[in-house]
Order: C-alpha cells, then structure tokens, then sequence
C-alpha cells in the first residue's frame, strides 16, 4: 500500500444525517454514539444504516469503527475447558463495552450464513493463539449471549433484491435485538427493509484532508470543478492506483473529462459487482447509458418518460441484436444505481454530471453525432457536455476548429479544461480578438 492510500484509509469518515443542512458534518463514530446513546434512553433499538455511494468510504467508516471498539475490547479473554468447549469470562463492567463483528454480507452464498461469517471474522480478528484452536459454528451463539456485539454489516446493497438472504438478515437481527448494528448500503437502495433506522450518509473529504492526502503542491494546480471531484475517496483511489503504475496522476488531473470518466467507470464496475444476475458488463452498460443520455440531451429533456426509455433501449438492442427484454435492461441500470424512476413512472440519471458523462462519450466514440449537433453549441444546455468531450478526446484539435468556427466564446470557455496545443490556443486568442474587435461593447463586455 503506498503513502498516500495509508493516508487515505487512515483519514476519519465523516458523515451528517440524511436529509440534513449539507454543512453539518461530523466524525461517524461521535454520530454511532450519539445514535446508540438516544436509543438506550428511550428504550429503543440500537441500530443505524450508513448510506453512500460505490466508493465512498463506506467501508473505511465500518473498519475505523472496528478498530477503535477493538482496542477497548483487548481484557476481552476466552478459553477452551478439557473438551475443547469454550468457556467465556464475566463481560467488563465498563459501559459500552461490545464485541465488533464485521461481515460483508456480499459473502452470504454458497452455503455460507452470518452464523458462519461471524465464526470465521471473531476467529481472523480475535487472537486465540494462547489456546491455538478456534470456535465452531455451534459456539456463535453462546458468544453473542454472554457479550453485547456490535454488527458491522457492510454491502447491503448487495442483498436488497434477493429477498432469501433480506430474510434471513431480517430474522437474525430480531432474534438478536438485544446487539447493536450498524449496516452500509448504497444511497437509494435502502427503503425500509430493515426497518425504520437511523440514516447517516457519507460526506466527501473536505479541503485539508484532500490536501493533506494529495500534497498540497498537486491540490493547488487544479482549477475549482476539479478539485471537488478530488474531495471523493474512490476519485482518489483510482489516482493513487494510476501514479502507482507509472501514470502521469497529475495530467490525468489536470483534464476534467478523463477525471470524470475514471470516477464514473470505476463506479459503474463496482456497482455492477453486485448485480448477482450479471447480464450487463460494464462496457455493454456503458453503450446503453450513452445512447440513453445523447438522446435526452438532444431531446433537451432531464428525465424521460417510460415510453421514451422503451424507445432508445429498443433501437439500441435491435441495433445489436442483443436477446434481452428491454425492460430487463432498465431495470438492471436502476437496480446499480444509474438511472432513478420517480412517482410519475419517469426517468433520468442519477446525477447531472454522469448524465453529461455518457452524453460526452457517446459523440466521442460516434463523431456523427457530434456532427449534428455543432449548431446548437451557442446553447448553454451542451456546455457541461462539451467540457467533457474537450478532455475525452484524444486529439481534440479540430474539435476545437468546429467549434470557434460556430460559437468563440463557446470555445474559449471549453478550452480551460483541456490542455492545449500552441496552434489552438493561437487561433482561440486571434479569432477572440477579431471578433470582440466587430463586436458592439455590450456585446464585447459579455
């Protein structure tokens, strides 16, 4: 693990409660105990969900937790009788004593059941080596009887469609409601499954901890819209892994569209990771949301109705032959959080800039259709998308000439998130001053 992903793991999750003012932000372990402190007093159940996007630091949250209770939990001693039978000392009298137990419940298949994970976390995290044997399956439960645990339920996103295994996390924590948990799903996919908990969400870094992990000479090169997106934890996973391969990190952050894609495509394996039934790749996911979002940036539409959706997934999988149901394939985006369905049975993305994303891929990968819609350029609907397409293209040097050729002031905007070549930047300024000197002042002053 290099330096910088040290520093990353190391610097504090800090979380807010959902629906909350966006500036109130706090470490997660004060908000855990704020929860469990409010529970216990008014008699209620110890249990909260974190939510957050793939890569957020949802993960980080649950292990730094772990960490923490465990060093609390060290007088915690066990030992075995002459048969082997395990034996448990009096829980510590301290307050707030508990057990942390991890399980990704992303490993809940192939005959494995929480029984068995917490078997096989309490025997890798506990040190049993004074008595160099390990507890079974059949001494779970006498464990979770005689200490107060805390469950740490990473990836229920995960699970949310297979409704067996909701079942059988469901009868678990009823039948051990007397423990504390604390489960992670992705943002949008908890509804109440579980119950009614406690929601905290994940907040991205802020300015000093993004300096202090990226170096403060790197931080200062990037331009605003950049160095928010250097603020997300899996933006600065796929940077650190890049640097470490021998990649150019800096260029790769210095061009918004390239940043971009990393952080969305990355996002999009992982999401699709937990789609169990696997019928998209990310690459055949990426294709679709392209033909989805150039269509409704060039219907100038923000959502879609399903008959619109129906329309540009239908030509998409008659284009490729592809053997599925379009409904099938909707589905599936919205079960890995790309596209959103509201009340009204429409669609759109989940976000404005993954929209704008995919809208930028597609005329990369097609020119045509970059083509068809140069004479809109002066609108300022294309403009995020534009942005993108100046740093997703390999070459963009006549890109640059179409487009100063339609619209300078279009040009010029676009031209700070790409790194130019002299004989761009040359006709930008000339073609700039031509035209700013033929112009009425109101106009030159815009």
């Amino acid at each position: 693990m290099t330096r910088e992903k040290e520093k990353l793991a190391a610097t504090q999750v800090h979380v807010r409660p959902s629906r909350t003012d966006l500036s109130y932000r706090v470490p997660f372990s004060d908000a855990v105990k704020n929860s469990f402190k409010r529970a216990r007093r008014i008699g209620g159940i110890q249990r909260l969900v974190l939510l957050g996007d793939s890569g957020g630091g949802k993960t980080d949250a649950l292990i730094q937790l772990r960490r923490e209770i465990a060093q609390r939990s060290l007088n915690m001693k066990l030992t075995f009788d002459a048969k082997g039978q395990l034996v448990v000392n009096e829980q510590a009298e301290d307050d707030g004593f508990v057990v942390p137990i991890y399980i990704n419940l992303a490993e809940l298949y192939n005959g494995n059941t929480i029984t068995t994970l917490i078997r096989d976390e309490f025997n890798r995290h506990h040190n049993m080596a004074a008595t160099q044997l390990e507890i079974s399956t059949e001494q779970v439960p006498k464990l979770l009887r005689s200490y107060t645990c805390l469950f740490l339920l990473d990836s229920l996103d995960a699970k949310v469609s297979d409704s067996v295994r909701m079942e059988e996390i469901r009868t678990f924590m009823d039948q051990n409601g007397q423990e504390q948990y604390i489960l992670t799903c992705r943002s949008g996919l908890y509804e109440g499954q579980l119950g009614s908990l406690d929601m905290l969400v994940v907040d991205d870094l802020n300015e000093n901890e993004a300096q202090e992990i990226l170096g403060k000479q790197r931080y200062s090169v990037l331009n605003h819209s950049l160095k928010q997106l250097a603020h997300n934890r899996l933006m600065l996973r796929v940077l650190i892994d890049l640097e470490s391969q021998g990649h150019q990190a800096m260029n790769a952050l210095e061009n918004k569209g390239q940043l971009i894609r990393m952080l969305i495509m990355e996002r999009l394996r992982r999401r699709l990771t937990t789609d169990s039934r696997e019928i998209l790749t990310p690459e055949t996911a990426a294709l679709v949301l392209e033909a989805i979002a150039y269509q409704m940036y060039c219907d100038h539409a923000q959502r879609y109705t399903e008959r619109d959706l129906m329309n540009v997934v239908k030509a998409y999988l008659d284009e490729w032959y592809e053997p599925y149901h379009w409904r099938i394939i909707v589905h599936t985006l919205a079960n890995i959080g790309m596209l959103v369905a509201d009340d009204k049975r429409g669609w759109q993305f989940c976000d404005r800039t993954t929209a704008a994303y995919f809208a930028a891929a597609a005329m990369v990968n097609e020119p045509a259709r970059l083509h068809t819609v140069l004479h809109q350029i002066s609108e300022l609907w294309w403009r995020d998308v534009l942005e993108l397409v100046a740093g997703l293209t390999h070459d963009p040097t006549a890109f640059f000439f179409d487009i100063m050729d339609r619209d300078i002031l279009t040009a010029a905007h676009v031209a700070q998130y790409r790194e130019l070549s002299s004989q761009v930047t040359d006709a930008l300024i000339d073609t700039l001053i031509d035209q700013m000197g033929r112009e009425p002042t109101r106009e030159r002053q815009r």
